[in-house]
């Protein structure tokens, strides 16, 4: 029976198997370790990004090590504790992340720099990384000994099935229905249950039967992880009362209290706090005060943070409050003040989720006399979309005649002047390229608020006071003093003078996010760490574009939707199932060279059409960029899984040694491509120009097998 067919299919699929759990450990965990790295280091795409680099070549480096280990102790041997281990580290790997901020002594509302988070994080992730890379070669030795036909192959394709199936479960069930801490655990579940089958698999049951325990000890705690949570997470919100955690497919919430204060957070950044209500009454009255009769009004972000609440002090017909995310709302509920609680309950309010760039690009033309965005500065993804000229042109059109848009920018006049100075330019000529008319007003708390309209002129200092006024408003930080005092400060006049006046500014857009970058300067001068580069030679960025094309689609998904961790885990699913689906196909070694050589040249064409077309699938209406960019990424996982095989072919050598070395150079070169993007590719040349980028080094590669194979023919001619 052991020599049958059927024997060896059964003796090759416990490491599979193995390999599969792992793959499924990998994906889950990654994604509930990117989201808690987000919180902790209230880190952006381009933070989250580097980091994801950090992780492919620490499990590059757990490759390297795992391929000697293999070769001195034997895959049989290795893959038990292997496995063992990756299910006791992977729940202690999300606790270190959280318990970085402590370690660290940051003092709360501190902004770690780019620098700490990377290496903090990348310190954290360190042996999870390492045993997840060294996994590869003990499968994959583990299959050569099983009698697999291409071991290589197989070990590729087991690990890319279980990502698949991670990154299902991920979007499906563990982000939307649990925690973080939840889906640790119960990869952790996963992997000892792999790792007591694998023991029982060679009859060692004074191994498998702990194993087994610990699994299904951690499979149980899955369930009640809320007192831990809350635990584990005050250690990011030192000197404060965590209340409440919230865990949703877009972020996590965190509720805190001290001295009577409510302080509502996201993803690690603070939002809102119950006694400050300067910064809300400041936007809102400059926005509806601009107008001479708001009737219907449109808030994007800010309803639970006192926008709603002082925009119904107006006499307004009907107020739209549009949050991407019901859960901290409907949540938090029981933590907001009575004036907050009666405004949502107020007949002339009306409360959306929805992603709120997409209804304003939605709504009829003419439909509102007033839109305010009451949104963090854009440090994020997801949040610059709402600072570019393309979402201010989308506001413009959906405003009635003499419409009024307002948005605010943070300022910090004793820090960073010139960056602080290019990120107020960027956004006042974004501003200007779609509306005919913009002012700005110095306030106290909302920084730099910036009202726009196509008709022009916006009201004076006096106009603003007297209809504050006349509408006989209350409230607490705000009055007609306020308004002469913010209209009459030099700074704000003189600074949006000169930025509109600058010939050489640069607008914030989607597809190259300017103002990433120059929030980023302003960070890093501000706190005192290094962030990126904002000059970089061309060489550096050929070489370190490797793998750029996977983070740069990504954030183009991010413009697309505004969605975070659930889409982030549908796209990786695609990629994998492209590079699973195509494994192995055309592997032979005859004609490895060129069967190699013209992969790459379809891969770099792949790049440089995805480049050229990723404008115009962003502009396109509905669920058409989500699905283009989904295609894309199945295809380029189809050509990864097509150029694994045959760089192991054309390299030679046995699988257990050519294997290894080919997927770890190539995690290698996809942790450079993830560093370039996020750090400079994407805030220098655009998304398109990351995307066309990564295309560079895969065609010279190309152009270098092309070489080689002529040679090879010519040879034996000559």
């Amino acid at each position: 029976m052991v020599g049958s067919p059927r024997g060896a299919y059964l003796k090759a699929a416990a490491p599979a198997a193995c390999l599969a759990a792992a793959g499924f450990a990998s994906a889950a965990s990654q994604v509930a370790a990117m989201r808690e790295i987000g919180v902790a280091f209230d880190g952006s795409e381009l933070v989250i990004g580097s980091v994801l680099g950090a992780w492919l070549l620490l499990c590059s480096l757990g490759m390297a090590a795992g391929s000697a280990l293999s070769r001195a102790a034997g895959p049989d041997r290795l893959l038990f504790p292997l496995l063992a281990a990756l299910g006791l580290v992977m729940p202690a790997t999300l606790l270190a992340t959280r318990l970085m901020p402590a370690v660290l002594a940051r003092i709360p509302g501190e902004a770690a720099g780019f620098s700490v988070s990377v290496l903090a994080s990348s310190a954290a992730l360190a042996p999870q990384c390492a045993i997840l890379g060294a996994l590869f070669p003990a499968g994959l030795g583990a299959l050569a000994r099983a009698g697999a036909g291409s071991p290589a192959a197989a070990a590729y394709m087991a690990e890319a099935a279980g990502f698949l199936l991670g990154g299902a479960a991920s979007t499906f069930v563990l982000i939307p229905f649990s925690s973080s801490s939840s889906a640790a655990l119960v990869c952790s579940a996963a992997t000892l249950a792999s790792a007591a089958a694998w023991a029982a698999s060679r009859s060692r049951w004074s191994a498998a039967a702990p194993a087994a325990c610990l699994a299904a000890a951690a499979a149980a705690c899955a369930f009640a992880t809320g007192p831990a949570d809350r635990w584990s997470r005050s250690f990011k919100h030192h000197g404060e009362e965590v209340l409440k955690t919230l865990d949703s497919k877009y972020g996590v919430f965190t509720v805190t209290g001290v001295a009577g204060q409510r302080n509502f957070y996201a993803n690690g950044g603070l939002v809102w706090s119950s006694d400050n209500p300067s910064r809300a009454e400041e936007i809102v009255h400059s926005a509806l005060c601009s107008h001479p009769n708001p009737e219907d009004v449109l808030i994007v972000g800010g309803g639970v943070r006192g926008a709603l609440r002082e925009a119904l002090k107006h006499p307004v017909r009907k107020v739209t409050c549009v949050d991407l995310d019901p859960v901290p709302v409907r949540e938090g509920m029981e933590f907001l003040g009575e004036a907050d609680r009666a405004a949502l309950g107020d007949p002339r309010a009306r409360l959306e989720f929805a992603d709120g760039r997409r209804l304003v690009k939605n709504s009829e033309p003419g439909s509102s006399d007033v839109i305010l965005v009451d949104a963090p500065d854009p440090t994020t993804g997801r949040v610059n979309r709402y600072y570019t000229s393309e979402f201010f042109a989308e506001a413009a059109r959906a405003l009635r005649p003499g419409g009024r848009f307002c948005i605010g920018l943070s300022s910090a006049p004793g820090f960073a002047p010139d960056a602080l100075r290019r990120l107020f330019t960027s956004v006042a000529v974004s501003l200007r390229s779609a509306f005919g008319s913009v002012m700005v007003l110095k306030a106290d708390s909302a920084g730099w608020v910036f009202i726009a309209s196509q008709a022009g002129p916006e009201p004076d200092a006096a106009e603003l006071a007297g209809r504050f006024a006349d509408r006989s408003i209350s409230a607490d930080f705000v009055g007609p003093r306020w308004f002469r005092t913010a209209a009459a400060r030099p700074e704000g006049g003189a600074l949006l003078a000169e930025a509109l006046a600058d010939s050489s500014a640069e607008p914030n857009t989607d597809l190259k996010p300017l103002c990433y970058l120059l929030h980023f300067s302003f960070s890093r001068l501000r706190f005192g760490s290094g962030a990126v580069q904002e000059r970089a030679t061309p060489g550096v960025l050929l070489a370190l574009a490797c793998a750029a094309l996977a983070a740069a689609l990504a954030l183009l998904l991010r413009r697309a939707s505004g969605r975070s961790a659930v889409r982030a885990a549908v796209f990786l699913s695609v990629f994998c199932a492209g590079a699973a689906a195509m494994v192995g196909k055309k592997s032979g070694r005859p004609g490895a060279v060129r069967r190699l050589a013209a992969a790459l040249s379809g891969l770099a064409a792949l790049s440089a059409s995805a480049a050229a077309l990723a404008g115009p699938a962003c502009g396109l209406p509905g669920l058409w960029p989500a699905v283009l960019i989904a295609s894309a990424l199945a295809a380029f996982g189809a050509f990864l899984g097509v150029i694994y095989p045959l760089a192991v072919a054309a390299a030679g050598g046995p699988e257990t040694e050519s294997g290894p070395a080919a997927y770890a150079s190539d995690t290698a070169g996809a942790a450079a491509g993830c560093a370039a993007s996020s750090a400079l590719l994407v805030p220098i040349a655009g998304m398109p120009g990351a995307v066309a980028a990564s295309a560079l080094p895969v065609a010279f590669c190309a152009a270098v097998l092309w070489a080689v194979y002529a040679s090879r023919r010519a040879g034996p001619a000559a």
